[in-house]
């Protein structure tokens, strides 16, 4: 039997599918032309999917935020020998061990430590931190202040080299070290509240911080959770110095964190500056 059109357009002689090496990009070039893509397209690509089409914004739902963040730095721990650490610290600590598990490569470290100053870099990245959560529990309408404010601000990050697919990541983590720090406080009501917050803020920076810098073809693909240990073990013995009680990695693997099998960055090449 004959073979069929399609099987001759995917098999060549090397035993390899001509289909999977053309990207779309070659092919858009080869016609000489490259489709435009919306704002708003991008803007919903990188917003993350279980976030609200139209947020939910008024001072109820900042009430919620504001009253579960003062029970987060209101909460001191204590260890074994008695060290006493803040909630705040306990909460920027946690905070960038889950970021870590995302950025092996070090593209987030890069972001902030441009941003951070003052000889204690981890002091700083936490004030980075939790002056970003304090700017957006300001909001607690849909105004055009607010919108004029969120379009400055997503101007102003544009110029930070901060890709966009980052904010989705940063915002999720944040999210969920918000869930784990809160416990048993945070309730259905709690979470949707933070979720329609930066949802709100997220919408009204994104266009003005991705604008010009929407790469079609860019992805970022995770190490396996093995190269992502070595930076969190890293880190680890830098915050039992600075605040005297290590963050053990247990609270932040498991399903939430799944082995991706991509291992382009072993533990060797993360200890390499």
């Amino acid at each position: 039997m004959g073979t069929s059109s399609s099987s001759r357009y995917l098999a060549d002689d090397k035993g390899t599918s001509d289909y999977y090496n053309r990207k779309p990009n070659r092919v858009q070039k080869m016609f000489g032309m490259r489709p435009a893509i919306p704002i708003e397209l991008s803007v919903a690509h990188f917003t993350p999917t279980s976030f609200p089409i139209i947020p939910l914004i008024n001072k109820n739902t900042t009430d919620l935020c504001t009253e579960s963040w003062n029970k987060i730095l209101n909460t001191e721990y204590k260890d074994e020998n008695g060290v006493t650490t803040s909630g705040m610290t306990m909460f920027y600590n946690d905070f960038y061990e889950r970021l870590d598990i995302f950025d092996s490569s070090g593209r987030f470290e890069a972001v902030l430590n441009r941003h951070s100053s003052g000889a204690n870099k981890i002091a700083a990245k936490g004030a980075i931190l939790i002056r970003i959560v304090k700017f957006v529990l300001k909001f607690e309408e849909d105004s055009k202040e607010s919108q004029a404010l969120l379009h400055n601000l997503g101007k102003s990050h544009n110029q930070k080299s901060i890709r966009p697919w980052q904010y989705s990541v940063f915002v999720q983590t944040l999210l969920m070290t918000i869930a784990y720090r809160l416990g048993t406080n945070a309730t259905t009501d709690v979470m949707a509240a933070w979720v329609n917050l930066f949802a709100f803020v997220m919408k009204g920076m994104l266009p003005q911080s991705i604008k010009g810098q929407v790469d079609e073809d860019e992805l970022n693909i995770n190490t396996s959770d093995f190269g992502a240990q070595a930076v969190v073990q890293k880190r680890n013995s830098v915050i039992g110095t600075n605040i005297g009680l290590p963050i053990k990695n247990k609270n932040v693997k498991g399903a939430a964190y799944p082995d991706t099998s991509v291992n382009n960055i072993t533990a060797k090449d993360e200890h390499k500056e």
